[in-house]
């Protein structure tokens, strides 16, 4: 966390906050923007990956040359990471759930944890997809906020900002788009976990009776 010393050794991190130890100039003190920024934008991608890891003590119990009882469930783990890092259980889940659904090669860090956040339910490609468009916004002079963005992706299409306070729908009707967005990442996320390669016909025939409802919506339109 110190990194910040590498820049100016007039500053140094703690865990109370920022020290200055010298004097900084107007120059050294805008310097240190973009980095608190970046440092802020990661760190829960850090916690979050970093929790994802300690998956792995739960297949590889125990750990030889290990004597100390490790981790090995679930809320083990959480417990023992609460403890470590004093943050509490909702917020280490979040972090790790979108961690989980956001891989690497998809996280951009010109948007917040919370722009990522907004994409965990959604497939890879459509991941891709939205960030593109945030980003365009962004080159373009039109700021993407968390609200914007998470609007954009429940109506389907990019809002304008007078939009985020009317009914994207203007009909009063709820918007079917999340349901669908909510839909293909749960294929997706099945398809990726080789279901499709695993399962039964008996299972396969279960889901298409589950998925009957969305075909015959389909054939009423």
């Amino acid at each position: 966390m110190n990194d910040l010393a590498i820049i100016t050794p007039k500053v140094r991190i703690t865990p109370l906050g920022l020290d200055v130890l010298e004097d900084l100039t107007f120059e050294e003190w805008s310097e240190l923007a973009p980095h608190l920024g970046q440092a802020a934008r990661s760190i829960s991608f850090v916690i979050g990956d970093w929790l994802i890891y300690g998956d792995r003590f739960a297949v590889q119990f125990p750990l030889p040359g290990f004597t100390e009882k490790l981790p090995r469930t679930e809320p083990e783990r959480y417990e023992k990471a609460m403890v470590n890092t004093t943050l509490d259980r909702v917020t280490l889940r979040n972090y790790a759930y979108v961690a989980r659904n956001v891989g690497k090669s998809c996280r951009n860090d010109f948007l917040s944890f919370d722009h990522h956040r907004a994409l965990a339910s959604l497939d890879e490609t459509s991941q891709r997809h939205w960030i593109a468009t945030a980003l365009a916004e962004i080159d373009a002079g039109r700021r993407m906020t968390v609200r914007r963005f998470r609007r954009s992706i429940e109506a389907g299409r990019v809002l304008g900002v007078e939009e985020l306070y009317t009914d994207t729908g203007d009909t009063g009707l709820t918007n079917h788009i999340p349901f669908v967005n909510g839909l293909v990442g749960w294929w997706a996320r099945m398809r990726k976990a080789g279901w499709l390669r695993t399962a039964t016909a008996e299972k396969r025939a279960a889901l298409k009776r589950d998925l009957q409802p969305v075909a015959d919506i389909i054939s009423e339109l």
